[in-house]
Formats: structure tokens, sequence, C-alpha cells
């Protein structure tokens, strides 16, 4: 800085600004500012470059915030695993890996593995290590979701054939402990528990349907329900928005939201394509079948990188669902 626009020192009581700072809001950086969209020459400049991306990123009307926008020629349906590409599937998951870092981890159903994206090989590779007879592999897994706001962050596993949610550590894979059936939840009891589907918002919270009494809970680590909510129908998937909004997936193939605020249960009308705008970035492209393009992950980036939903390379990308055609008048 030169004499000529040197800063006037401001006349502060000694220790003032120090002690102000603590109770000052956390300044909004990456990954977690929805206002910005990180390029780097890691990201690149084109994150969805495949042939096969089914999204562009546009600045949300009102309030600004970077969300996808799918194409018309997506022609995504609500029920193929991710809520028509808006969602990660549900064997896919952030972990943070670091102070400025996420790692996207991949479950193998098919054999039974938890892999981690390296992103200097740019493959799926297997992480911690699971045992023939674990208590920590699911015997019929139903989704999975990450935690990052306690310590090293929580990785919450459904198994659907036990009944259970297994947390583990999200870094080293140790088990935390086990989510079974509720004795009590607010207002009542739940005579039967089955559990079908999970996500985790923003603020760390796990939620749960339970297919057995129709019922959406709220579920803390050790287990208690802060929040139940019935009359949800069979609901076999779970997303939750940037807005805090939670999108639930029925057997029948419609999809509902729960605004805790208000307290209410709307149908959901429009398709993937209009409702887009209720997401974030995902940073990876999903395909319909449950596959990922991670190459602007990757170190160097590559244009093109697809994985089946077991961790496999494809050497090819997968088609590109058609929109449906109009019936027949």
């Amino acid at each position: 800085m030169s004499a000529m626009t040197k800063a006037r020192p401001c006349a502060v009581a000694p220790g003032l600004a120090t002690s102000a700072a603590r109770y000052l809001p956390v300044v909004p950086r990456p990954p977690h500012d929805p206002l910005t969209w990180l390029l780097d020459s890691r990201v690149g400049w084109q994150p969805l470059a495949s042939t096969a991306a089914l999204a562009t990123i546009v600045a949300r009307p009102g309030d600004g915030a970077l969300v996808p926008r799918l194409l018309a020629s997506g022609g995504r349906r609500w029920d193929d695993g991710s809520f028509g590409g808006l969602a990660l599937p549900q064997n896919v998951a952030w972990v943070g890996d670091g102070e400025c870092e996420r790692t996207l981890l991949l479950y193998d159903v098919r054999g039974r593995r938890m892999l981690r994206l390296d992103r200097c090989t740019c493959c799926f590779e297997e992480w911690f290590c699971f045992r023939e007879t674990d208590m920590r592999v699911p015997q019929a897994f139903g989704g999975m979701g990450t935690s990052c706001t306690q310590g090293a962050g929580r990785l919450y596993l459904l198994d659907t054939a036990r009944r259970l949610v297994i947390v583990l550590n999200a870094t080293t894979g140790a088990l935390r402990g086990v989510v079974r059936a509720p004795l009590a939840i607010p207002g009542g009891t739940l005579a039967a528990w089955q559990p079908r589907a999970i996500a985790v918002d923003d603020c760390g919270a796990l939620w749960v349907a339970d297919a057995a009494s129709g019922t959406l809970l709220q579920v803390a680590p050790d287990g208690r329900v802060h929040f139940a909510r019935g009359g949800v129908g069979t609901v076999v998937g779970l997303a939750v928005d940037r807005d805090g909004l939670v999108w639930m997936l029925r057997d029948d193939g419609s999809v509902t939201t729960f605004d805790r605020v208000r307290g209410a249960v709307a149908a959901v009308t429009d398709s993937p394509k209009h409702a887009a705008l209720h997401f974030g970035p995902l940073h990876v492209s999903v395909a319909a079948d449950g596959g990922v393009e991670v190459g602007a992950l990757c170190v160097p980036p590559v244009p093109v990188r697809w994985f089946d939903r077991y961790g496999e390379c494809l050497e090819d990308p997968p088609a590109v669902p058609q929109a449906p055609s109009a019936p027949p008048v």
C-alpha cells in the first residue's frame, strides 16, 4: 500500500474488535454458501460438461442462490431413486475430509463395500474394511446419509432387514451406535417400526420414514425422537432441500413435501424439471439408473468420468432418458 492510500487507523478500544468478532455470524464460504459456486483448477469452469449431464446451474429468482435447472430433454421421473436427479442416489453421500474438502462415498450394495472417491486416481477405492459378519454392514441396505455438524461427523446406514440405523464415524468407520425402534414418540408410541428411508438435513438432523406406521420421524443419534408427523403413507425415499422442506417419495410413485414450520404436508404436482429450483447443486451429475459422473472432482479434472451404482467405471456414458411422448389424442 502506498503512502497516498494508507488507511487511517480506527479509534477502537483495545480488545474490542477481537472480542466482538466471536459473536459475529460466520462468513459463508464454499461449499456451504448457496450464493457461491467453486471454480478453480480442480473443479474447472464446466463441472457439468458431460454430454449426458442433465442440468445447468442458474440463479434462483428472489435470493439469487445457485441451483440446478434440469434440461427439458432430461425427461426425469420422481421415482428413479434420486428424485429425478435433484438429489444424490440413496447409496451415495458426501463426507467431510478436512476443513475445506469433501469426499464422495458410494456404498456398493452388490459387494457390500464402502467405497471412497480417490480424486488423484479418479476411481472409487475401498475405504474402511468390512468383515464378513460385521455389525456395521447392513443386511438389506436402505439408504445412507452423513452429518458433519458434530466432531468428525456421522455416517448413517439404514438396514431395513434388521430394522435399525447404523451410526458410524464418518472418517474412520468406527461404530458409534445403533438407532433401534423408539420406545416413545411425541404424542404417543409406535406399535411397530419398519424404517424404509433416511435423509440428513443441513442442520445435521436425521429424518427416518417409518413405513409400518406411516410416520416421518426426526431422530437423534442416541435414538430419541425429537419430532413425529403421522399420516404420510408408505415413504420409500427421502430428501431435504435447501429450504428445509422434506421431500417424500411414496411407494405409489407420488411425491409430497413436509414443511415442519407450518406442519403441512403438500402434494407435488410439478415435474423434477420445474422443482429443481428448490434444490442446491450436487457438484456431480446423476443418471436415471443411479450412476454418477465425477470428472470435475478429479485431480486434474477430466471431461467425463461415469461410474455405475457399484462403483465400476463405465466406458460409455449411460443413456439419457427421453422425455415421455404425449398420449395419442
